[in-house]
C-alpha cells in the first residue's frame, strides 16, 4: 500500500528558502543597502540598522562577506565563518574560543562587553558590545577588525 503524505518537495523548498536568506554582498550591494537605509525605507527589524550600516562600512572592500539574519538580528560571515553582527542595539563579535584565546579574554576585560548569552547560556567565543562601547565609527572598525582577524584564521567553509 502506497503511503500518502509528504513528499521530498517541502524539504527541498526549505533548503531553497534557507539558501535565499543567505546573501553574498558585493561593494555595490553594500552601497545600495546603505543608501536604502539613508532613504528611510520602512524595514521593521529587530536590530539597529544604523549599526548594521556602520559594520557594513567596516567590512567594505572585503571579499567573501555574507550577510544573514540570525540570533534575532543580522550576522556577517567572512569566508563562511561567523564574524560579527547586530542584535538589538549591540554588536555581536566572534573573537575566539573560550579559555583558549587571549583576544577573547582581553575583550571581556574591556568596558561595555559581556559574553554573548542569547539563549540564556553563554555562547562559546562570542561577545556583546553594548551601544556605549561602539559610539563612534573608529570603535566599530576596531571591533570588526578583531572579529575579522579571528574569522580569517579559520578554514573557509
Amino acid at each position: 500500500m502506497a503511503r500518502q503524505g509528504r513528499t521530498q518537495a517541502p524539504r527541498a523548498t526549505a533548503v531553497v528558502a534557507r539558501r535565499r536568506s543567505q546573501r553574498f554582498l558585493s561593494n555595490a550591494d553594500l552601497t545600495g543597502l546603505r543608501a536604502a537605509g539613508a532613504a528611510g525605507e520602512d524595514r521593521a527589524m529587530a536590530y539597529d540598522e544604523a549599526l548594521a550600516d556602520r559594520i557594513r562600512d567596516a567590512l567594505a572592500g572585503r571579499d567573501g562577506v555574507i550577510e544573514r539574519k540570525m540570533f534575532g538580528g543580522l550576522d556577517f560571515m567572512v569566508a563562511g565563518n561567523m564574524c560579527c553582527g547586530v542584535v538589538g542595539s549591540e554588536a555581536t563579535l566572534r573573537l575566539g574560543e573560550d579559555g583558549a584565546d587571549a583576544a577573547l579574554d582581553a575583550a571581556l576585560d574591556e568596558p561595555h562587553t559581556r559574553p554573548m548569552d542569547f539563549t540564556g547560556r553563554p555562547r562559546n567565543g562570542m561577545v556583546y558590545v553594548a551601544a556605549r562601547g561602539i559610539e563612534d565609527d573608529a570603535a566599530v572598525r576596531g571591533w570588526v577588525k578583531r572579529a575579522v582577524a579571528f574569522a580569517g584564521s579559520l578554514p573557509p567553509k
